[in-house]
C-alpha cells in the first residue's frame, strides 16, 4: 500500500531573525501589552522512503517535504515586574505563515511518476513566556520562548499505472508545529 509508506515526523533546526513592535501599560507591578512581530523563519524538512508493494519485492519510493519562509504573530502580553528592572510575562495570540507541502512517487514497475504540491497561508495560535531586563534607560534585553501551532495541511498525488488507470492516491498530511527560542534588544519610547 502506497498510502502508509512514509509515516512519521519531520524536524529541522534553524536560526531566525526579525523585527517587533508593541505597547505596554503598567498598573502597580502588573504590565499589560500588545505586540506584533515579523520574521524570517526558514524551516524546511524532507523525507524519502523506499518500500515494496505488499507481497512483492517491487520497490517504490515516496518523497515528502514541508517548508515555510516567514512568520508573523500578533500577541497579548501579561506580565509582572519582579524588580524595577526585570519583567516576567506570558504571551499568546495569532500566528500566520505560508506553508508549502510537496510529495512525489516513482517505482520500477511501470507506474507513471506522480507529484503534487500545496501552498497556503495558514492561521494558527501561539503561546509562550519571556523575561525582559532593563539594562539602561529606555533599553531592554529579552529572552523569549514561543510554541506555535499552524494546524493541518496536505497534498495528494494520483498514482496511475502505465495505461492511466488509478493505482493509489499518495496523500502527504502534516500537523505543523514549531518551537522558537529567541533573544532581542528593545528600545522603549
Amino acid at each position: 500500500m502506497v498510502e502508509a509508506s512514509g509515516t512519521g515526523s519531520l524536524s529541522t533546526v534553524n536560526a531566525t531573525s526579525g523585527v517587533q513592535a508593541g505597547y505596554n501599560w503598567q498598573a502597580a507591578n502588573w504590565v499589560f501589552g500588545a505586540e506584533v512581530d515579523s520574521e524570517s523563519l526558514r524551516l524546511h524538512a524532507s523525507n524519502n522512503v523506499t518500500s515494496a508493494y505488499a507481497g512483492t519485492t517491487i520497490p517504490f519510493t515516496t518523497s515528502t517535504s514541508i517548508g515555510t519562509d516567514w512568520l508573523f504573530t500578533a500577541r497579548g502580553r501579561l506580565g509582572w515586574t519582579a524588580t524595577p528592572q526585570l519583567l516576567l510575562y506570558a504571551t499568546g495570540g495569532l500566528a500566520l505563515s505560508r506553508i508549502t507541502v510537496t510529495n512525489a512517487f516513482q517505482d520500477s514497475a511501470g507506474a507513471v511518476p506522480a507529484a503534487s504540491s500545496s501552498s497556503s497561508d495558514r492561521a494558527g495560535w501561539t503561546v509562550g513566556g519571556d523575561a525582559e531586563w532593563m539594562f539602561a534607560p529606555h533599553w531592554t534585553i529579552r529572552a523569549e520562548y514561543l510554541y506555535i501551532d499552524l494546524g493541518h495541511i496536505s497534498t495528494t498525488a494520483n498514482v496511475t499505472d502505465p495505461t492511466g488507470l488509478p493505482v493509489s492516491p499518495l496523500t502527504s498530511s502534516f500537523h505543523f508545529t514549531t518551537q522558537i527560542a529567541r533573544a532581542g534588544i528593545n528600545y522603549k519610547f
